[in-house]
């Protein structure tokens, strides 16, 4: 509100329920001398009594009320920006419930080479470690899996080739027949 409109008067807000108990104050213990005055407020009474006038105060928010009002009180509301990224993220999830527990599973936020990282096995209990720090879009993911490459320079068993082409095979198997590419450029 612009001050110079203000200057002179003192400007305060007031709820609709503080307007009605002032008024009864008004009509009911004090009285109004003007009968007119009197009618007025008895009207504006009668309509803020009304159901319909929304100014009866909150009587009942309903069981949908509780988990929101719950995540409040413990600071986990998520924001729409976060609820965004937590689709995506289970979005993965879902298509990973076959992987290994070991999955290194990263979040890429648009412009950035390193993100968030987790386990799937801790991602599995709690998608939301996952959520990068600022309001940034996941537009990827990184994923990596642990293996043992081999010791020695041979093609042998224990051999550094078997050991990569036993990596690309498991990895393959394991995590890459599982996924899906994203059908649209607002799914993941």
């Amino acid at each position: 509100m612009d001050r110079r409109k203000t200057r002179k008067v003192a400007l305060q807000h007031l709820s609709w329920a503080e307007v009605a108990h002032e008024a009864r104050l008004l009509c009911h213990h004090e009285g109004v001398a003007n009968p007119v005055h009197a009618w007025l407020l008895g009207e504006l009474l009668h309509y803020l009594e009304q159901d319909n006038a929304g100014c009866g105060g909150f009587q009942n928010m309903g069981g949908s009320w509780v988990p929101v009002r719950n995540a409040i009180a413990e600071g986990t509301l998520p924001s729409a920006a976060r609820a965004r990224v937590l689709t995506r993220i289970t979005w993965l999830l879902r298509q990973l419930t076959d992987a290994p527990g070991e999955l290194r599973v990263e979040a890429l936020a648009e412009g950035r080479t390193s993100g968030p990282c987790e386990l799937l096995k801790n991602l599995r209990a709690e998608p939301g470690l996952l959520v990068p720090s600022g309001e940034g879009e996941v537009v990827s993911f990184r994923l990596s899996l642990p293996t043992s490459l081999g010791t020695k320079r041979g093609t042998g068993e224990a051999g550094f080739i078997r050991g990569i082409d036993a990596a690309v095979n498991r990895f393959h198997a394991e995590v890459l027949t599982s996924l899906k590419l994203a059908t649209s450029p607002t799914s993941p």
